[in-house]
């Protein structure tokens, strides 16, 4: 997995590169199996006077469509942890969805279930 971390129009200390690293980057890294490329991090500040700031993560996924979430917060800290739990459910939600078709193929769709059970008729044949 490539990690990005950039800082636009501010200055990226390391108090701030230890807590994205932290509450960002671990918990994504560890929380799914699903095959992460890349995964990028922008902080910026938001606004005329620099009094809200943003993050945005894109998380690319081997095979699905990427993750893109942009969250404006009054502190550098709480736009990284809504933005954290955004992506953390976006992620749960494709893994699900990836397990469900995995488990669930067309094969055994209901239609072909109830014919083979006899719950459906396949040709219908109209008396007159």
């Amino acid at each position: 997995m490539h990690v990005y971390l950039v800082a636009r129009h501010m200055d990226l200390t390391d108090a701030i590169r230890s807590y994205v690293e932290q509450h960002l980057i671990d918990p994504i890294r560890n929380h799914t199996g699903l095959n992460i490329t890349r995964l990028e991090t922008q902080l910026f500040p938001e606004g005329d006077k620099a009094n809200q700031f943003g993050c945005h993560v894109l998380v690319e996924i081997k095979g699905h469509a990427p993750i893109n979430v942009r969250e404006l917060q009054d502190t550098e800290y709480a736009a990284i942890d809504v933005a954290k739990d955004r992506v953390i459910r976006s992620l749960v939600d494709t893994r699900d969805k990836m397990l469900t078709e995995r488990r669930h193929p067309k094969k055994y769709s209901f239609a072909r279930l109830g014919r083979a059970l006899g719950w459906v008729r396949r040709n219908r044949v109209r008396e007159a």
